[in-house]
């Protein structure tokens, strides 16, 4: 056993990001390719792609098969990432695994993300599951995952992130996310910007790949992506992997929060009276998206806001997007915070002309906005390690439920 994983783990975080499959294939040959072990569903997109997957996984489990889900970061528990039919990888598993592939990971210099996603396959091929649905963890194209040969590839937006690592345009950061695309696979994609319609396009054609475009207009990101996740499961149903149950994928569906644990999705959540939505918009697309759905919920009102990010992120943009729903904003940043401070982001916001505090940490930023402008919905947003940090607070006053357990660490 592992004596202690999350130092193992940790030490891993000072290889960064390295992009490149050579460590995983030689590592996944090593172990005798664990990644083949179902038919995989795999996923890239600069946002969207956690819940489409989370949507992909609850309407298979709906039809009773075993599916395994891989997707990141997590929220609270460095177990989430992992899941079968909904339930996280055990403590005892995960340390198992770690250990019998540090040596060789340590060996070849993996990075964090390769050695986590390397522990997934090799989980899953011990439980057997009937599929597996795979979120990418950067780009695609040279991301860890991309060692896989799915049964078909999803793509579920195209937009500007992480562009230090895919490109400064959009034909750029769309070509990084089409490399997961497979000769002769289908591929699936949300109605992209035609600039990156244009380059997913070609490289299905290069690789003569059916291409489905799925357009649709239902208010909000969720619905759009269960739009998405819906013709993933009518492809399955076309290549004869499943026999489709219309019933059983409305089920999947509505119930994919309890099937898959996903949380964070504009999540509405009551403190007493008082509505806070909780919601991973961690880019400028996201924001955009967030407040189109808080518009179609609550018109014209203004939410109290709560924001905070990494640093590396557009965060002006990001502001400069919420400005456009409330003059008041209040700051912080997630412990893992990159070099981001809420004093930097203060001044963002002074710039933009919003009335601004700052907070060292999250939780002296909620207790300070508890109990203002009580009328007003709370919005927590600007990074997915803010809300771990805020689901965690709202377990503990029992607004919201978490896993009793599992390891922790800030990545």
């Amino acid at each position: 056993m592992v004596t202690d994983p999350i130092a193992f783990l940790s030490e891993r975080i000072r290889f960064g990001i390295k992009p490149g499959l050579a460590s995983m294939e030689a590592l996944m040959t090593e172990t005798g390719n664990p990644e083949k072990c179902c038919p995989v569903i795999h996923l890239a997109g600069t946002n969207g792609k956690g819940s489409t997957a989370s949507f992909i996984a609850s309407v298979l489990t709906e039809h009773g098969f075993k599916t395994a889900l891989y997707t990141s970061p997590h929220l609270v528990y460095l177990n989430e990432r992992i899941r079968l039919n909904g339930n996280t990888i055990p403590d005892a598993a995960f340390c198992r695994i770690l250990e019998s592939i540090r040596k060789p990971s340590e060996e070849m210099g993996m990075t964090f993300f390769e050695i986590v996603t390397a522990a997934a396959f090799l989980w899953f091929r011990e439980q057997s599951p009937d599929f597996a649905v795979v979120e990418t963890g950067l780009g695609g194209r040279l991301d860890a995952t991309n060692i896989v040969d799915p049964v078909v590839s999803v793509i579920t937006s195209v937009g500007f992130d992480h562009t230090e690592h895919l490109g400064t345009t959009l034909q750029a950061i769309a070509s990084e996310k089409a490399g997961i695309i497979k000769t002769g696979k289908p591929v699936i994609c949300a109605d992209l910007p035609p600039e990156a319609l244009g380059v997913v396009r070609s490289a299905a054609n290069e690789k003569q790949a059916q291409l489905t475009v799925v357009r649709s207009r239902k208010p909000g990101y969720l619905a759009r992506n269960a739009d998405l996740a819906e013709a993933v499961i009518s492809q399955l149903g076309k290549s004869g992997l499943i026999r489709l149950d219309s019933g059983k994928i409305r089920a999947g569906i509505l119930n994919m929060p309890e099937n898959t644990g996903l949380q964070g999705r504009f999540q509405r959540l009551k403190d007493g009276v008082r509505e806070i939505i909780l919601d991973a918009a961690h880019n400028p697309d996201g924001i955009k998206v967030l407040k189109e759905l808080f518009r179609f919920y609550f018109g014209s009102r203004q939410p109290v806001l709560v924001f905070g990010c990494v640093g590396g992120k557009d965060s002006i943009t990001m502001l400069r997007e919420l400005r456009d729903l409330a003059d008041e904003i209040h700051l912080t940043v997630p412990l893992l915070n990159r070099g981001n401070t809420p004093g930097m982001l203060k001044v963002q916001a002074d710039s933009l002309g919003f009335s601004a505090s700052s907070y060292p940490d999250f939780k002296q930023a909620y207790e300070a906005v508890r109990f203002i402008h009580r009328d007003r919905p709370i919005v927590i947003c600007g990074s997915l390690y803010l809300l771990g940090e805020a689901i965690s607070l709202f377990s503990n006053l029992k607004m919201v439920k978490i896993a009793p357990g599992g390891l922790t660490m800030n990545q």
